[in-house]
């Protein structure tokens, strides 16, 4: 009888199943070392270049004090928030019709911060402060209007006579063979809208000595820009004035002081927000008339003149818009 053939167990399933182990073997031990692998690099990186806590602190503190600007949203003191309600963690700006705020009267009247002396009036045309030391201005202030800035109701009427209303201002001999001009603070080409306007004009309170190719050049074409601002924006709000210190020299018999610089301090609504540009110019001759580099914040200008412009102003308006300066919305 034929030996039956015994046939061995096939082991394709038995290696099979070894395959299959052997390969998560491998990835666990892969998975293993990558995650090694991090945690070492992590720990070097962490070593070499420390995380210095200070220059966190001084990157929140440059946020708050806003030299470093979150450009998420718009930069607009006058932008009201409220909450989205479809997402209440994220504000919507909506900006206002008109400035959140009255308007003060006679907003453009500054304050003399120093101890010099000053008599203020105020007229039909402009208020002025006048300082009976020197016998010029501390500073001449007032609104200009469009329909004012764009009258020829008044011609010019050259005729300089001592201010009728304070005693002891200049006679205009002082300025004879002076080699200055008589300057005006408040220009006779802002005053066409009214007789009076223009014969207070040219009262010596309101009169400077000026380098004449300043007073003909440079400050002529300031004065022309303010008319020409006035006319576009509605009116702007003028303070100017020279800029007075101890070591100024003197004319004439009453000792009239002569000006190292004046200024000229303008501001205008947009009707939601408050524009400032202030120009401080020496008193000489200039080769060009580029306004535009002798432009300053206004805060720039109380420092240099001992004056606080605008200060009837809501304090976080007037600090916001005397310390920034937006030379294109000036056409400048």
């Amino acid at each position: 009888m034929a030996k039956k053939k015994t046939r061995k167990p096939s082991t394709r399933k038995g290696n099979k199943k070894k395959q299959v182990v052997d390969f998560i073997k491998q990835i666990i031990v892969t998975a293993c070392v990558v995650i090694v692998c991090f945690i070492a690099f992590w720990i070097g990186y962490e070593f070499i270049f420390p995380q210095d806590a200070s220059s966190i602190g001084k990157k929140l503190e440059s946020v708050e004090k806003g030299t470093e600007k979150n450009s998420g949203y718009p930069d607009d003191l006058y932008a009201d928030t409220e909450t989205d309600p479809a997402n209440t963690d994220v504000p919507v700006i909506s900006e206002p019709e008109t400035i959140p705020f009255s308007m003060p009267d006679e907003v453009e009247m500054p304050r003399v911060e120093s101890d010099r002396p000053e008599e203020i009036i105020t007229r039909e045309s402009f208020a002025v402060s006048y300082n009976r030391t020197y016998r010029i201005p501390n500073w001449v202030a007032y609104e200009l209007t469009a329909q004012e800035a764009g009258s020829n109701k008044s011609k010019r009427s050259n005729k300089f006579v001592p201010d009728p209303e304070l005693d002891g201002t200049p006679d205009t001999r002082d300025y004879s063979r002076s080699g200055y001009d008589r300057g005006h603070m408040a220009p006779a080409g802002d005053m066409k809208w009214s007789h009076q306007a223009m014969k207070e004009s040219f009262y010596t309170s309101n009169i400077c000595p000026q380098d004449h190719y300043m007073n003909q050049g440079i400050w002529n074409d300031l004065e022309n820009k303010c008319r020409v601002w006035a006319k576009k924006h509605k009116s702007v709000w003028v303070v100017t004035g020279p800029v007075i210190s101890k070591k100024m020299k003197r004319i004439g018999d009453t000792g009239i002081g002569i000006p190292e610089a004046f200024f000229k301090v303008l501001m205008y609504s947009t009707g939601t927000t408050l524009e400032g540009v202030a120009f401080v110019l020496e008193n000489r001759n200039y080769e060009d008339s580029d306004l535009k580099k002798y432009a300053m914040p206004i805060d720039e200008a109380e420092k240099l003149t001992g004056i606080d412009f605008f200060h009837q102003l809501p304090d976080a308006v007037e600090d916001k818009m005397e310390s920034e300066l937006h030379l294109k919305k000036w056409g400048l």
